[in-house]
Formats: structure tokens, sequence, C-alpha cells
């Protein structure tokens, strides 16, 4: 048994029943070749790097397959088919990838935009306003009070000498 990736980009507005009508039909396209799905797995909506299709965002999905040897060139022409064609107009980019034989079936799952906690910008901590990290000292001889304690130690780039 060969094992295989599908890493299937899809829409950002696609609907939960879309999603369940290709994963049945890409699980129906494995079983007829003898073959089986040991994982489908929704990532979630992402920002991408660049739009596609005028899109900024997608969604990931993720299968792994098995097929045997003597069915994997028809079973991946079939797969292909159904994503470029089929639901040419809910999947905007796949790729398939060989698995190797002793490849785990866990992977690291990035973050979605769906999961992750929302980020809130403070210009209050840290070195923009007020302390300066350690490793952000530079001599390594800066006290970690706020910006005003320490000017004495700065030392002044014009001399009063050339005013």
């Amino acid at each position: 048994m060969l094992k295989y990736e599908l890493l299937m980009l899809a829409r950002p507005d696609i609907t939960q029943e879309k999603q369940d009508e290709i994963r049945e039909w890409l699980e129906k396209i494995i079983s007829d070749h003898a073959g089986s799905t040991f994982v489908y797995d929704k990532w979630g909506k992402y920002l991408l790097a660049y739009p596609i299709q005028k899109n900024s965002y997608g969604v990931y999905t993720l299968m792994r397959f098995s097929v045997p040897t003597e069915h994997m060139k028809d079973t991946l022409v079939k797969l292909r088919t159904a994503c470029s064609v089929k639901f040419n107009g809910s999947i905007m980019r796949f790729v398939f990838a060989d698995l190797s034989s002793t490849a785990s079936t866990h992977y690291c799952k990035p973050d979605s935009l769906e999961d992750a906690p929302r980020r809130e910008r403070s210009y209050n901590n840290n070195a923009w306003f007020g302390k300066v990290p350690a490793d952000h000292s530079g001599s390594g001889q800066h006290t970690h009070g706020t910006a005003g304690d320490d000017l004495a130690d700065v030392p002044h780039l014009v001399s009063s000498e050339g005013v």
C-alpha cells in the first residue's frame, strides 16, 4: 500500500454541506480502488500570502490515504479530476504528496484564524515606552527603569562648546 496526502485550499465561503459532499466523493473514489482514508482533517480558515481568485482567505483541508500499488495511477487521476473539474468552483488549489511507508499519521496542524486568540497590541510595555528588555539594552549596563529615570547615563551627542 502506498500512502499519499492531499492538501486542498477551498474558497473561504464554502458551506459545510459542500465540504461533506467533497469528502464523500473523494472517499468513494479511494474505497472503489481498494484504498482507505486514515486522516481527513479540516484545518480551518487562513490568511493567504497573496490573493487567489480574488480571495485573501482560504479554508485548508488535509486528507491522508493509502491505495494499493496496482490502483495508484488510476486513483490519483480520478482524485485530480474530481478536484480540478467536479469541484472547481469550491477548491481553489490542491496538491498531492507521497508519504513514506514509515510516515506517522501524526502531524502538526498550524493555528487557524478561527482557533487563534486575537492579539491586542499594547504600546505601554517593554521597548515601546518604559522598560527595555535585557536582551535589547546594548551594553548590558542599562537599568530597567522608565525612560526618564536614566537620562543622566545617556551620552550627549552635542557638546556645549559647539553651540
